[in-house]
């Protein structure tokens, strides 16, 4: 029984106790504020990747953009090696014929027999010539005998000329030259000789082209003579200009 009344009194304690325990918290919610929210807690684990979706329906095409600047040119690149010879092309057609440019010669020859000049300076011959092109040249070939006589270390000049002036720079001459002539070794030699070459004519129309003897530089006149018992020819060609 004492036993009993022992229980029964640590019992109505408890109850008081948790009366008041309960009066009291009731009291300080009614007091008392909310704290603070605490802090973030760490990062969790990843979790593990989930399976993949099923594809989706193809989107409608865009709306094309507009053209972007162009670029700087970028540098050249290495030459490439060389390709494969390439098959030969079929022959081509004949072309037509072209027509006949060939010039035709124009040329002249003055001939004289036996005039036997004894000048012994000036004009022998004339030959007027016809030129048919200002940028051509004239060829001139004199052909006679021409000889001096009767002296020693003389000399005589034969030269050609046109419309009276001598070629320039380089005339077109001949001279005929003897160291003993006269006294013991007198000599009067008559021998065919020929001088030639061509000359620039800056002209078109009529030249007359000249057989002239005069003296030779620095030497004694001599005593001369031309074409003596036999022919004297000038030959004139026209020719197209030579090669550069």
């Amino acid at each position: 029984m004492v036993k009993g009344f022992v229980a029964f009194r640590i019992l109505l304690v408890f109850v008081v106790a948790v009366s008041c325990v309960c009066s009291e918290k009731q009291e300080c919610r009614a007091r008392c504020k909310d704290g603070r929210d605490g802090r973030n807690g760490r990062n969790g684990v990843d979790g593990v990747d989930g399976r993949n979706g099923i594809d989706g329906f193809c989107g409608k095409h865009g709306i094309n953009g507009t053209n972007g600047i162009d670029g700087k040119d970028g540098r050249n690149g290495k030459d490439g090696k060389d390709g494969r010879n390439g098959k030969d092309g079929k022959n081509g057609r004949d072309g037509r014929d072209g027509k006949d440019i060939t010039r035709k010669r124009n040329w002249k020859e003055c001939a004289w027999d036996n005039i036997s000049d004894g000048r012994d300076n000036g004009l022998i011959k004339t030959c007027s010539f016809s030129k048919s092109e200002q940028s051509t040249y004239l060829y001139v070939q004199v052909s006679s005998n021409m000889r001096i006589v009767n002296c020693d270390a003389c000399c005589k000049r034969w030269f050609i000329t046109f419309d009276g002036k001598e070629c320039t720079p380089v005339a077109i001459d001949g001279v005929v030259y003897m160291y003993k002539g006269k006294g013991s070794r007198y000599k009067n030699l008559h021998r065919p000789r020929v001088i030639a070459g061509h000359c620039k004519i800056n002209k078109s129309g009529r030249v007359n082209v000249g057989f002239n003897v005069g003296n030779c530089r620095s030497y004694p006149p001599g005593d001369a003579h031309t074409g003596w018992n036999s022919a004297t020819r000038i030959h004139i060609y026209e020719m197209e200009p030579p090669q550069q």
